[in-house]
Parts: C-alpha cells; sequence; structure tokens
C-alpha cells in the first residue's frame, strides 16, 4: 500500500481541518458575546448599586458621598489575585442560593476616612495608619454591611439573595472557590469630599449563570424613578413641623424650566409644557455633569 496520499485525500483532510477551525471561532465569537451581554446587564444591576449606596450612605450614616460606577471588567482569576490592592480591607461574602462567593475591598485612605467620619471626625486619613482598632472594625463592619444590603435590593428584581457577610481576612488568603473560571470585577469610585478612593466587588462570572434569564429581562425592562423637579421652596423647620393634612402651601413663581432625576440623580435638564389639559416636561439638554461621569 503506499504511503503517498492522493490530490482527493489531502483535500479531504485540508475540507476537516478548515471546518473544525470554522468551529472553534464560532465558539469564541459565540462565548465573546455572551460574556459581553452578561456584562452589560451586570453593568446595570452594579449602576443601581451606586444610586442605591450613594442614598444609603446618606440616609443611615448621615455623610455625604458621590459614588459612580467607575468601571467593569472580566478578568481571570490570577489577574484578580495581582489586581487586589496591597493596602485595603477585605471581607468575603457568600451568595446564597447561588454558589460561588465574593469578595469586597475599600481601599486604606477610604475605609479609614469613613470610619472617621461616623466617629464624629472630618474624615482626614494618615497614611500611618494600617490597621483598625477592634472598636474602628465593629464600625467599619457596618460600613460593608450598607454595602451587601445595597448589592441584596439591586438584585432583587432578579433574585432573593441571602448574602452573608464573612469575617475580615488578609489579602494572603484570599481564595475563591472556582480558581479556572472568569471573575466579574466591579470598581466603584467614592468622593466623601475630604477622600476619594475604591470600593472594588468580585465574585465568579458562573455564579450569576442560574439567573441568566432573568439577567435579559433585568436589562429589558428594569424599573427606575423619574422624577421631575417642578417648583422649590423653602420653608423653616418650625413651619415644617406644624404641617397638617389639608394645609395649603403656597408656591413661588414656577418657572417653565425643570430638572429631571433619574433614580435621584440628575440627569437632565427640562423645560414644562402642555399636552391638552395635561401638563408633560420636555427634556431638552442632558446635565454636562452626568454627561462627562
Amino acid at each position: 500500500m503506499s504511503d503517498i496520499l492522493s490530490q482527493k485525500e489531502l483535500d479531504a483532510l485540508m475540507d476537516i481541518s478548515v471546518n473544525e477551525k470554522d468551529e472553534d471561532i464560532s465558539q469564541d465569537s459565540h462565548a465573546v458575546v455572551y460574556n459581553s451581554n452578561i456584562l452589560d446587564t451586570l453593568r446595570i444591576v452594579h449602576e443601581k448599586v451606586a444610586n442605591l449606596l450613594e442614598n444609603d450612605f446618606f440616609l443611615k450614616m448621615n455623610f455625604v458621598a458621590k459614588l459612580k460606577l467607575y468601571s467593569v471588567e472580566k478578568i481571570t482569576y490570577n489577574e484578580f489575585l495581582m489586581l487586589l490592592p496591597k493596602k485595603a480591607k477585605f471581607s468575603i461574602f457568600s451568595m446564597n442560593p447561588l454558589s460561588g462567593k465574593g469578595v469586597i475591598d475599600i481601599n486604606n485612605s477610604l475605609a479609614f476616612s469613613m470610619v472617621n467620619m461616623l466617629l464624629g471626625g472630618d474624615g482626614n486619613y494618615s497614611e500611618k495608619e494600617e490597621d483598625f482598632s477592634d472598636i474602628e472594625w465593629d464600625i467599619f463592619k457596618i460600613i460593608l454591611m450598607t454595602v451587601i444590603e445595597t448589592l441584596k435590593k439591586a438584585y432583587e428584581p432578579l433574585i432573593k439573595l441571602d448574602i452573608m457577610l464573612e469575617s475580615k481576612i488578609d489579602r494572603s488568603k484570599i481564595i475563591l472557590d472556582s480558581t479556572q473560571k472568569d471573575i466579574a470585577m466591579f470598581a466603584l469610585e467614592v468622593d466623601i469630599g475630604t477622600n476619594i478612593g475604591m470600593i472594588n466587588i468580585y465574585y465568579p462570572l458562573e455564579s450569576v449563570e442560574p439567573i441568566l434569564s432573568n439577567l435579559s429581562a433585568y436589562s429589558d425592562g428594569a424599573d427606575v424613578m423619574l422624577e421631575a423637579d417642578l417648583c422649590n421652596i423653602e420653608l423653616n423647620l418650625k413651619d415644617v413641623l406644624k404641617l397638617e393634612v389639608g394645609d395649603v402651601i403656597k408656591l413661588s413663581n414656577m418657572s417653565n424650566k425643570s430638572k429631571i432625576y433619574i433614580d435621584g440623580k440628575y440627569k437632565f435638564k427640562g423645560k414644562i409644557e402642555s399636552m391638552g389639559l395635561k401638563k408633560s416636561v420636555c427634556i431638552t439638554q442632558v446635565n454636562k455633569e452626568f454627561a462627562d461621569g
């Protein structure tokens, strides 16, 4: 039998090789689109985390903070380990009933500033400070729990999570369950006036796979609160305390201009118009601060 292949046999082998290569490219392309769609939807979830957390910091902790979702990335496990900041406070959390565990890290300067403000200070941070006292750590856990509760609220349209915060952990001991899987990283920029820092949230992408069908529904039909500011009036506290049902408040001259808020964020400028017997608000301009952010 001859060891030399005929032209027909060579052509057949080439066809098999090309088909296998095309299948690999198709599978890789599908994986890229698949991961991109997940990240796009998770971006919406964590934008909501930023909005809710900004409100909760003010309502529950009585300090003003500006938050925005700085970045959303898919990283490998090795990249995750390398990206963990050297000077930060870490905590691991579980996401029952979803599998896997996540990590929250808050860089030292922001962590110390926030704790200082909760203790009645001005939020100044000294680089000499490396670790919390027991009392400071107990206060810092309140901040971590607020982040966790906000994450739960943002996920409620998809799934009711029982997120449990575990004890503090050293950077060198952080290990997630799935060392071979991709990790989703969400970086929240926090500006508290005296300090600007980051709150980073990480968890394996495979953790959200059981709710993929819900993720698309979240992005397609996510509810947001839209508010239009029609008029402002200043009242002193004494008058506010005397208000009762049925009282009439005299408004100042109303302008035809309006500020439009999405989930509490000033997003657009608008003007008040009439549509028959009803009033409407027409969006005239994107708020520059929102557009730049």
